[in-house]
């Protein structure tokens, strides 16, 4: 389902992430932002991802990066994530992922839509209750890795930290950038 991604400059992403923004800071970032720090402040201050990514071959005008931090003992709905903007994201765990996992699941229903507004975009997610789901696979998320969107999944934090993980979303129009991170997916 996930792919794991070896990167070598995980630990300098980390360490300069942490500089950018102060761990004392995440309380007020608690969820999925994307609006409070722009794609082209986290490159910039974190010049190991963009090199990561230009490596990947992944222009960095197909990447919408998002912080997701998940509280303390807290575990994500079943969703199927908003597809018009992208079908899959490059996570790069930044601390507190270590005994985290991401699950997939198969569907017994068609879900139900709910709107979720993004620095004004309203976007449509698709929610399965636990009920309608039967669990297929579990992956810990402290490796980089690619994930497909389109799959119903949840992240699942059962730890007494917060868990806080960058969220590079590729873009579906970049053809060039889809095409490297689907190979990726299928090797």
């Amino acid at each position: 389902m996930l792919k794991y991604l070896s990167i070598d400059k995980l630990s300098s992403i980390q360490r300069e992430f942490l500089n950018f923004i102060s761990p004392d800071k995440f309380e007020e970032l608690l969820g999925l932002s994307y609006d409070k720090y722009s794609t082209e402040d986290i490159l910039s201050n974190c010049p190991s991802l963009g090199s990561v990514l230009n490596d990947m071959g992944i222009p960095h005008d197909a990447i919408s990066i998002g912080i997701n931090i998940s509280p303390p003992n807290w575990k994500a709905p079943i969703h199927i994530d908003h597809l018009a903007f992208t079908r899959v994201s490059i996570n790069i765990p930044i601390i507190g992922c270590d005994g985290t996992y991401v699950n997939f699941y198969r569907i017994f229903s068609e879900g139900n839509f709910d709107n979720h507004r993004d620095n004004d975009r309203p976007l449509l997610f698709r929610k399965f209750e636990e009920n309608e789901c039967e669990l297929i696979s579990s992956h810990e998320v402290n490796l980089p890795y690619v994930l497909p969107l389109s799959v119903p999944h949840n992240f699942d934090n059962h730890k007494d930290t917060l868990r806080v993980m960058l969220l590079c979303r590729v873009a579906n129009k970049s053809i060039v950038a889809t095409d490297i991170v689907n190979k990726i997916l299928n090797e």
